[in-house]
């Protein structure tokens, strides 16, 4: 998605944007952005283990369970984040 906007609305609109990613799963989103980043150059076996990995990781987390508790209860997820948790490529 490309949006253009005048040069004085750049900041509220890169606000907008960064919002709900800054509500979000971010320790999710960070292991998402590994697993982008890093499976051009991965074996591919190697990169499904990984990526088996990280799921893992994000499903035993805080946000995991708060995703599941959500879902069950019928109500939007209310995340809080967790601590980025570094990777030896990370």
């Amino acid at each position: 998605m490309s949006t253009v906007v005048p040069d004085d609305q750049i900041a509220a609109e890169a606000e907008r944007l960064a919002a709900p990613l800054a509500d979000g799963p971010t320790a999710a989103l960070g292991r998402m952005k590994r697993l982008l980043r890093d499976g051009a150059s991965a074996k591919f076996g190697a990169h499904l283990d990984t990526e088996a990995d990280q799921i893992a990781a994000s499903a035993a987390g805080d946000e995991g369970r708060e995703g599941v508790r959500a879902f069950i209860e019928r109500r939007p997820p209310r995340f809080h984040g967790e601590p980025a948790v570094r990777t030896p490529s990370g």
